[in-house]
């Protein structure tokens, strides 16, 4: 298996269901399947991460109860001001968050910010073109947050010892995730 799975839960998983409603099975049996990855990953000895945005309907569905009562288990928030995302309206930071789980101590304290103020979260609604534009590039740069910081913090990337030598050998510094290609015109709107 894999040293490291990360997963951000699938818009099936959090699916709305109504008992014996359409999608139900296919949800729960998602749902099922992560949670089954995540303890093959855990039984193993391998580092996992899971998240999806914080009010997600998975994290409070039945194949998620008994993985977040894991006391073994770390599980963080983290506010997208955190990750810088900000608003292209008024530039202050949203206070969306979004749930973290993992088998690793990202070392993150929760959704603790310095923000003076937040910006609502109809700003950054504009017509559904721009506003799943915008949607997009947030959750690519949610991606890149947590999963920089999952790599800084996997058993498989930690400092190793070298065998001609004592000074131990981070992978995790000589990682260097590589910019996700981004348009010139997505730059310009990102700053």
């Amino acid at each position: 298996g894999p040293k490291m799975l990360a997963v951000l839960l699938p818009k099936i998983a959090s699916q709305k269901v109504h008992p014996g409603g359409h999608g139900e099975q296919a949800a729960a049996r998602c749902r099922r399947i992560i949670c089954t990855l995540v303890r093959i990953q855990q039984d193993e000895g391998r580092d996992f991460i899971v998240y999806a945005k914080q009010n997600d309907g998975a994290w409070q569905s039945e194949e998620f109860q008994e993985l977040l009562e894991d006391s073994r288990l770390h599980s963080t928030r983290i506010r997208w001001c955190q990750m810088k995302l900000t608003s292209p309206v008024s530039g202050l930071g949203s206070q969306c968050v979004v749930k973290v789980i993992s088998s690793m101590d990202l070392g993150h304290k929760g959704p603790v910010c310095k923000c003076v103020a937040h910006a609502p979260l109809d700003e950054f609604l504009e017509d559904g073109v721009r506003k799943a534009q915008y949607m997009q590039r947030c959750w690519r740069q949610i991606h890149d947050s947590i999963l920089s910081l999952a790599f800084a913090h996997a058993r498989s990337f930690r400092a190793a010892t070298r065998r001609q030598g004592t000074q131990p050998e981070s992978a995790a510094s000589a990682l260097k995730l590589a910019p996700t290609k981004r348009s010139p015109e997505e730059s310009s709107t990102m700053h």
